[in-house]
């Protein structure tokens, strides 16, 4: 009987009602691309990765971007590569973060990136998204006989991991009173 209350136990422990936001970064950029013609989407590229380990990048977004995708989100959930980035974010390990914005990017630790220490380590991230809160393409000169388009990228980068869920809990604690309740009744018992 106490086994099937602490299997029980276990089992309820484990129990996951919903995500939430655990960390939210904004990206804004602003470049400039020198062009035979104006520019009208911009590549927006974010991976995860440790040099030192010798293995390579882990995508987590590579995509073009136009006006028409302002207000989007796009979400990272699963896939292989979701399992790689997933491990390298909560592996205890400040590994690196790479932001590409057209042809300017970051590399910055995980740490520094979404201000963690070093990085998710024991959490479980159900998803990453991006959001495109904002993007302009102007048009602000000439050279050479080439078009400088101006784009100013925004956007927002959201981490996601597991909550417990609370009645969980609630009932677990209810059952391990109950057992203990039981056990002590049970030896006050046998000892009449």
């Amino acid at each position: 009987m106490d086994r099937l209350l602490l299997a029980l136990l276990f089992c309820l422990l484990g129990s996951v009602a919903n995500a939430e936001l655990i960390v939210e970064k904004n990206i804004a950029e602003t470049v400039y691309i020198i062009d035979a013609v104006a520019q009208n989407d911009v590549e927006f590229r974010v991976f995860v990765g440790n040099p030192a380990s010798g293995q390579p990048n882990v995508h987590m977004f590579e995509q073009f971007f136009d006006a028409s995708d302002v207000g989007s989100t796009y979400v990272f959930d699963s896939g292989n590569d979701f399992t790689e980035a997933v491990a390298l974010l909560t592996n205890g390990v400040d590994d690196f973060v790479t932001v590409f914005v057209d042809s300017i990017y970051q590399v910055v630790q995980e740490s520094v990136f979404f201000s963690t220490a070093p990085d998710f380590s024991g959490r479980q991230i159900t998803s990453i998204e991006a959001t495109i809160d904002a993007l302009d393409f102007n048009v602000v000169g000439s050279f050479l006989g080439n078009v400088i388009t101006q784009i100013d990228f925004s956007g927002d980068l959201s981490v996601y991991a597991a909550v417990p869920e609370p009645s969980g809990f609630l009932l677990a604690l209810c059952g391990l009173l109950a057992a203990a309740s039981c056990h002590r009744a049970g030896r006050s018992a046998g000892r009449s």
